[in-house]
Formats: C-alpha cells, structure tokens, sequence
C-alpha cells in the first residue's frame, strides 16, 4: 500500500504541475482562449488584450508584441483539467476503501474470538438462569447493579 501511496503522491504532483503549466498568469485561471505573443509566453486572450492596452509588450517579459497567436494546443489541454483534478481524487478515495477493507481482513480473526466469547457467555448465562440461578444484572449505561435475573 505503500508504493500505491507513493504512486498517488507523485501522480498529484504531475497533475498540480501540469495545471500550473496552464493557467494564466494575470488572472490565475486555467487559461480560456490562449494566445501568445511572439516570445511564446500564454495568457488568455481578455487577459492579454486588457493587458495591452497600457502597453504594447508581454506583461511577463516585456518583449514588444507585434500579433498575437491563438494557442490551440493549450487549449485543448485545458479542457481536460477538470478530468485530470479528479484522477488523483478518485484513486485516493479507491486506496482509502482498499486500505480500510485490508485492515478489517486483517482484524476479521480478532472479532470472530471476540464473538466467540460473547457468545460463550450469553450461553453461560442462559444455562445459568435456566438452572435457577440468580445472575447480577448491571446497567450498562451507569455500571450499577440493578438487581438480579431470576427465572
């Protein structure tokens, strides 16, 4: 369980990074629309013409831009970020039910002696009454006796 753990750690990882990869860096959004000037850097197209219009140059390495290119690639990536945020979410979620299901495997012989002996003791309880015998009764909820069971 481990590996698998380790292996959702850097799954997330990966994901986060390639979220980071494409958001816009003037609205910190997944980028809508990309474009790009001609140095390469991407930012959505409202973004970069609101960013414009103070200047004519890239609002993260002030090269001059002449004309901006739509970035469709980006694009598409984009369009898969929410499939991909829910990837390491629902794996998560798949490990912690394997987990939880290992470890009542794991304790699964510890109940059944635990239920062996509540029933061994019901049963001596039973024969006990059976035979005329007065058992204490306690209240479970105060740990004070309340009398005693007679048949």
């Amino acid at each position: 369980m481990q590996k698998a753990r380790a292996e959702l750690s850097r799954l997330e990882t990966v994901c986060k990074s390639l979220i980071s990869c494409i958001e816009c860096p003037i609205c910190m959004e997944i980028m809508t629309e990309a474009a790009s000037g001609c140095c390469g850097h991407c930012f959505c197209i409202g973004c970069f013409g609101c960013s414009l219009t103070s200047s004519f140059s890239c609002p993260t390495c002030r090269e001059p831009v002449k004309a901006l290119v739509r970035q469709f690639a980006v694009e598409q990536i984009a369009a898969h970020i929410p499939l991909l945020k829910e990837i390491p979410l629902q794996l998560g979620v798949q490990l912690a039910q394997r987990e939880a299901d290992l470890d009542a495997r794991r304790r699964l012989p510890e109940l059944e002696l635990q239920l062996e002996k509540e029933r061994a003791r019901s049963l001596a309880t039973s024969h006990r009454i059976a035979l005329g015998h007065r058992i204490p009764v306690t209240d479970t909820a105060t740990g004070t006796g309340r009398g005693c069971l007679r048949r």
